[in-house]
């Protein structure tokens, strides 16, 4: 066992770290507008009550404990990186209409837009850890999950309500917001090609979605 873990992580497997922080961060900038910030963008852009986004958010909250639990499933029996990667698909084509159903006012809508949301966070969280642990060796699992972990929480969820507010001051759009979770998610889709989950029990089974990252 290295006497500094930490130390041996940047040291020994920087790509892993980067590769990781990268390929999750867009999971948790979704989460952080999709769960956070969309209450504020409805009471002071849209001018709605803050009760209709609380109540949605909770349902979606709940439909997404069911489908981690699927996804789960369905990753353990595909590849958790493929999973991540069609996960990062669905979060590219749903910004753009998440905040034109928002726009609307339309309750229902916005329920919809916000559900569908929250199911598509959950596809993307339950992989997660799979991916993150299986990327380093034993003795330093631990030690590079959690850095990997953490960073992706600092710079995509921690980061992503401050930048929402700023992109909607400044270009008074919500697509706007659109465009920057649309980058994260190719950005993750990119960085998935360079991680490298080597360390995880068997072989990455061919199958759906390998086109993605493959």
């Amino acid at each position: 066992m290295p006497k500094l873990p930490f130390v041996s992580v940047f040291k020994e497997y920087p790509k892993q770290v980067v590769s990781g922080v990268l390929s999750n961060v867009s999971s948790d900038v979704a989460f952080g507008v999709f769960a956070f910030y969309t209450t504020t963008y409805g009471t002071s852009y849209l001018g709605l009550g803050d009760s209709v986004f609380v109540n949605a958010t909770l349902v979606g909250a709940i439909v997404s404990i069911c489908v981690i639990f699927l996804t789960g499933y369905i990753s353990d029996k595909i590849s958790p990186k493929r999973i991540l990667g069609f996960g990062n698909v669905l979060l590219l084509l749903w910004a753009i209409p998440y905040f034109s159903l928002l726009n609307t006012k339309s309750v229902g809508l916005i329920f919809l837009a916000i559900i569908i949301a929250f199911i598509i966070h959950a596809t993307m969280w339950a992989p997660l850890a799979p991916v993150i642990a299986s990327s380093f060796p034993t003795h330093l699992r631990f030690s590079g999950s959690a850095i990997t972990f953490m960073l992706r929480s600092v710079i995509g969820g921690g980061l992503a309500p401050l930048i929402s507010t700023f992109l909607l001051k400044e270009f008074d759009s919500g697509y706007a917001i659109s465009a920057y979770i649309m980058l994260t998610a190719v950005i993750a889709l990119i960085s998935l090609k360079f991680v490298n989950i080597k360390f995880q029990k068997g072989v990455e089974p061919k199958g759906i979605c390998s086109f993605i990252v493959a």
